[in-house]
């Protein structure tokens, strides 16, 4: 029954941050992540509700690549001239973002430790 209400209050919280994009103009997906966090804080949700289907999620998260993988793929010649530029530009990114994201880690360990 916990993972019921798990799945019933996920499906709320990402109705209640669609319904909340006609007045913000940012991603459901931010929006929700910031109600779950708010939720989490506040004890309205708890961490046990929800396990179930967030590792659910992890779990099968390559299932939702697919689409991107085969739009990609069928766009490839609208992509054709460009190719190279777009890799380098997602190396640049993805070393920045595993770098600022270390740095943030260690920031909070380091803050957790005083």
């Amino acid at each position: 029954m916990k993972q019921v209400i798990g799945i019933f209050k996920l499906v709320l919280i990402y109705f209640l941050a669609t319904f909340l994009t006609n007045w913000i103009s940012l991603p459901v997906g931010l929006i929700g992540m910031v109600i779950l966090y708010l939720g989490l804080s506040v004890g309205v949700v708890s961490l046990g509700e929800i396990d179930f289907i967030s590792n659910l999620s992890l779990k099968h998260m390559s299932f939702f690549f697919i689409p991107l993988a085969v739009g990609i793929i069928t766009s490839l010649t609208l992509i054709d001239g460009i190719i190279i530029e777009l890799l380098i530009i997602i190396l640049i990114t993805t070393v920045l973002v595993m770098g600022v994201t270390s740095k943030v880690v260690d920031l909070v360990l380091k803050g957790s430790e005083k």
